[in-house]
């Protein structure tokens, strides 16, 4: 069977739809580093453990080693995009809950002394994040605290936060409910994640 070549090389809706976002991405990076290549987001597992099982993630289904990245590694990590000036997105998460891990502010104090011009954007379910919590990292240098929300109503600890921060604090919050997050199967992880329907609180 022969190559659609027309088919192969026309860009898909979606193709076309990300394409300003794209260009724009060329664009700033060209000025930050006169380089358009630059990556935008470095994700940095340092703790894989969670404290719930949402049924979009594979923590849901499969049993893992809780493992914690060596500091020694992070502080490389750190040090090596201090040394090519990264300007661009941190976060230190993938499938786990970053604030189980109580070295967590000391490897933000890092990230914001070694890396001036990037910035840190928190993603957490805020179980474990009250007001108070949410000053102090605030001040250690996190730029944006991304919330998911996975219950129905906020949770104690998130009505706190938006109830006392100031209007200049709430810029800096993106609170998401769970059911608005665009699931996908992590790559055939989760056959299908539309087919779970179980409890996800703690």
């Amino acid at each position: 069977m022969g190559i659609d070549l027309l088919k192969a090389i026309t860009p898909s809706k979606y193709e076309l739809k990300a394409l300003p976002r794209k260009l724009m991405i060329l664009q700033k990076n060209l000025i930050r580093y006169r380089y358009p290549f630059m990556f935008t987001r470095v994700e940095i597992d340092i703790y894989n453990a969670c404290n719930r099982k949402c049924p979009y993630c594979p923590n849901f289904i499969y049993k893992k080693t809780i493992h914690k990245m060596k500091d020694e590694l992070f502080y490389s990590i750190i040090d090596q995009l201090a040394e090519i000036g990264y300007k661009n997105e941190i976060t230190l998460h993938r499938y786990g809950e970053p604030l189980l891990d109580d070295r967590f502010e000391k490897f933000v104090r890092y990230i914001t002394k070694k890396c001036k011009k990037a910035w840190i954007n928190l993603h957490t379910n805020g179980d474990l994040m009250d007001y108070s919590k949410f000053k102090k990292l605030s001040e250690a240098g996190i730029a944006i605290f991304t919330i998911t929300q996975h219950d129905i109503t906020l949770s104690k600890n998130n009505l706190s936060i938006f109830n006392n921060a100031t209007e200049k604090e709430r810029e800096k919050i993106v609170f998401r409910m769970g059911a608005e997050i665009y699931k996908v199967n992590r790559g055939g992880l989760l056959k299908s994640v539309r087919s779970i329907d179980k409890s996800i609180s703690p």
